[in-house]
């Protein structure tokens, strides 16, 4: 059964667990690798009133309809400007105080990242603001602490749940590739990493994202290293996983080149390429080589 991508869950999270208590034999369902333990998250007597989750899932669809209007609206004032950041903490928190919150919260953190993509005219400031009154620097990093903090915590509270996981991840990937993250790109370039170093049931999974969203769309890349390339060249640079230098055995030929493009080679392409060279097929993809050009030994004939 798959229901995933069903549009009447948009507002109804908890109908994973309405399935499974009511669908006892049900042996494969959505993504769900694990079915005994997703059904132990939930019992039947959660479920003993479907109506108080029928105004739950009307209440919700109200509040979303209401965001994703003022999100979409284009507004004249800068006094108006909706604060963007407020889209991205509020999902988190609500996922925090109620696991049933969860789906349907990644769901609106996702949204958000979309509706960020296709926003123009405003400075990272005022992504960071409050009202009325412009994001202090001390500010806008006390906020993203604490909002990264929750992320993490929301990870280890989703440790068996894979979409959950999977939804974030991609998230975040997102994030840590739009210039109009601003200050936000890093630390989520940051928290996905930390994944990649702790969770190793994961490693597969992550280093996939993280080729879909950052380093595919960056290999297109020719010419002069645009500012959208900049921040996921940056983004990128800052993993610190051990595993990490695999993802760049593709892209090493592309960081050679954009090396050697300017007399003074970019900071983060520098770094990507040291990372990429620990890697035996990453040099030689760089410097053209197969394995034929190396003796018995396993040197790289030059």
């Amino acid at each position: 059964l798959r229901l995933q991508d069903n549009p009447f869950i948009l507002d109804f999270p908890e109908y994973e667990g309405l399935v499974l208590c009511r669908f006892p034999g049900l042996k494969k369902f959505d993504r769900i690798q694990d079915m005994s333990k997703a059904r132990e998250t939930w019992t039947a007597a959660m479920f003993a009133d479907v109506s108080r989750f029928h105004e739950a899932a009307a209440s919700r669809r109200e509040n979303r309809e209401k965001q994703n209007t003022s999100n979409l609206t284009k507004k004249d004032s800068r006094e108006e400007k909706p604060n963007f950041f407020a889209d991205f903490v509020t999902p988190i928190e609500e996922a925090l105080m109620d696991p049933r919150n969860i789906t349907m919260a990644l769901q609106q953190l996702k949204e958000s990242a979309a509706v960020l993509l296709d926003l123009d005219g405003f400075t990272e400031k005022e992504f960071f603001r409050n009202k009325k009154r412009q994001a202090e620097e001390e500010d806008v990093q006390s906020k993203i602490q604490a909002w990264s903090g929750n992320v993490q915590i929301l990870f280890g509270r989703t440790s068996t749940n894979i979409n959950a996981q999977v939804t974030l991840l991609r998230t975040l990937a997102n994030l840590a590739a739009n210039p109009k993250s601003g200050a936000l790109s890093i630390p989520c370039a940051n928290l996905i990493d930390g994944q990649l170093i702790s969770n190793k049931e994961r490693e597969d999974a992550i280093l996939e994202i993280v080729h879909d969203i950052i380093v595919e769309p960056l290999m297109q890349v020719t010419g002069e290293i645009s500012p959208e390339a900049d921040v996921m060249i940056n983004a990128l640079s800052c993993f610190e996983s051990p595993i990490f230098p695999d993802i760049l055995v593709p892209m090493a030929n592309w960081l050679k080149d954009m090396y050697c493009l300017t007399p003074l080679p970019h900071e983060g392409v520098t770094r990507l390429l040291a990372h990429a060279f620990t890697r035996r097929a990453s040099l030689e993809a760089a410097l053209g080589l197969s394995s034929s050009s190396q003796d018995a030994s396993g040197e790289i004939d030059l």
